[in-house]
């Protein structure tokens, strides 16, 4: 599982659906991102559907993942001769000063990665992320999280000065100039597994990326368990994810 291999025909199914067009930009906070986490939801319910067993659940997970990064891909091309770039380099490790808020369906796609190469979680050195490297490069690109593949900054100042080595201050990383596409895209996936989750009975809720997911990746039989239905170990107290999506879309409203 050290790569992604995504199935052509899931990556064809995804294609059609058109994504950016769903979502209307350059308007996008609006029916336009509905329309596309509902179209997105079904078409992961369908795939899944086609293998209800684990690898099932991996394949639509490699599906999504490579679909974010084809995106990011094409937005960040887009903005390249633009009057502010993306600043995001390899090596760059300002965000990964953040614990990341994981998604069930990411941690269970990471846990299982890890123990399938016997990885365990490390422990987090100078409030860095404890995948990050000696270079500040991310040990885990291939299986990132989506808060991971789409952030995104056009100001690497801006990045600095909410990252010190006091750590990452949310209250000021707000002020970190972003692509709305990118945020789009995230809350329209965040959404879609949202519903996805929902409809196939499974708990929801946030995982923190350096201590649930730890707890999870020591114990791969209660990722394995959740797939089937079972609560998962780790679940912190924020519950459904559309909060979050709420609270996001808001604080992106607050910024255009």
């Amino acid at each position: 599982m050290a790569r992604l291999y995504p199935d052509p025909d899931d990556m064809k199914r995804l294609q059609r659906l058109d994504i950016p067009g769903l979502m209307g930009m350059p308007e996008p906070y609006g029916a336009g991102q509905v329309a596309a986490s509902a179209a997105l939801a079904e078409a992961l319910d369908d795939i899944w559907s086609e293998d209800e067993g684990l690898y099932g659940f991996l394949r639509l997970m490699d599906a999504v993942f490579v679909m974010a990064d084809f995106a990011h891909g094409m937005v960040a091309r887009a903005l390249d001769n633009s009057p502010a770039p993306l600043a995001c380099k390899p090596g760059c490790n300002h965000c990964c000063r953040r614990d990341i808020a994981l998604l069930p369906t990411e941690a269970v796609y990471l846990a299982l990665s890890l123990a399938d190469e016997a990885r365990s979680v490390p422990e987090a050195k100078d409030g860095l992320c404890p995948f990050n490297d000696d270079e500040g490069r991310c040990g885990i690109h291939v299986w990132r999280p989506l808060a991971c593949r789409l952030w995104t900054s056009r100001a690497l100042a801006a990045c600095m000065a909410v990252s010190g080595p006091q750590g990452y201050d949310p209250t000021r990383g707000e002020g970190v100039p972003s692509a709305p596409a990118f945020l789009l895209l995230h809350l329209s996936i965040v959404a879609a597994f949202e519903a996805l989750m929902k409809k196939r009975g499974l708990a929801s809720g946030r995982l923190s990326l350096r201590g649930g997911l730890a707890a999870l990746a020591a114990a791969p039989d209660v990722a394995e368990g959740w797939l089937s239905g079972g609560a998962m170990a780790g679940l912190d107290a924020e519950g459904e994810t559309g909060g979050f999506v709420a609270k996001v879309q808001a604080a992106a409203f607050a910024q255009s």
